[in-house]
């Protein structure tokens, strides 16, 4: 089990190739307004896959909210526990899931909802695994995503096993990994690979990520 990542990634032929790879394995497409994508990926039809639309707190989140809005978008994730996030939340009144909350943001947000967000996108990878914040959202209901799953080669290096290894690990801890090709090259590196053996190749895509 696995969310598909959409990092900064506006080019139209990779999100609609991507996607598709994913379509039949993926539970997830995560994107973001300040990724710059959502709109590209709303407009590729043919793809019944849930979304996770990440908005950044600031001072005016009118557009993005507006937006999610009128196109009748059902839950929206916070970014990021910066000194806005707490009027942000405020203003929704839909499902909400953050992204990057320890301990202290969590009960903050149940302070002020009355109830634990949907899910909690973390990192998460073999030098990044914190058990303490993983079994305070394990133990309150929250559902954990953790991104930076090989993100950096060394982490590969250090470790040299397969990713599906470590999406079991991941999935074993009930983290759900986001998985993220970056550009055109990983993808036709990807299509290489049957769609059910994906997750098991894709350490290989990840290293030298940053001189792509």
């Amino acid at each position: 089990m696995y969310i598909l990542g959409t990092y900064q990634i506006n080019n139209l032929f990779l999100l609609e190739k991507m996607i598709g790879l994913y379509k039949q394995t993926g539970t997830a497409i995560d994107c973001a307004f300040y990724y710059n994508n959502i709109q590209l990926i709303d407009s590729i039809s043919g793809f019944d896959i849930p979304k996770i639309y990440k908005v950044w707190p600031s001072i005016d989140n009118s557009r993005e909210l507006d937006y999610l809005r009128e196109n009748k978008k059902d839950t929206i994730c916070i970014h990021y526990p910066n000194k806005y996030w707490k009027t942000l939340l405020r203003k929704i009144d839909t499902n909400v899931g953050v992204s990057n909350f320890n301990i202290k943001s969590l009960t903050e947000f149940k302070y002020i909802k009355g109830y634990y967000p949907l899910y909690n996108e973390i990192e998460f990878n073999v030098n990044c695994v914190d058990s303490r914040l993983i079994d305070f959202c394990n133990n309150h209901g929250i559902k954990i995503y953790g991104w930076g799953l090989f993100e950096r080669g060394e982490v590969f290096k250090k470790y040299p096993y397969s990713s599906s290894d470590y999406i079991k690990y991941a999935n074993d801890r009930n983290v759900i990994p986001v998985i993220t090709l970056k550009n055109k090259q990983q993808y036709l590196e990807a299509q290489k690979v049957s769609i059910l053996n994906i997750t098991r190749k894709f350490s290989q895509y990840k290293i030298g990520l940053d001189n792509n």
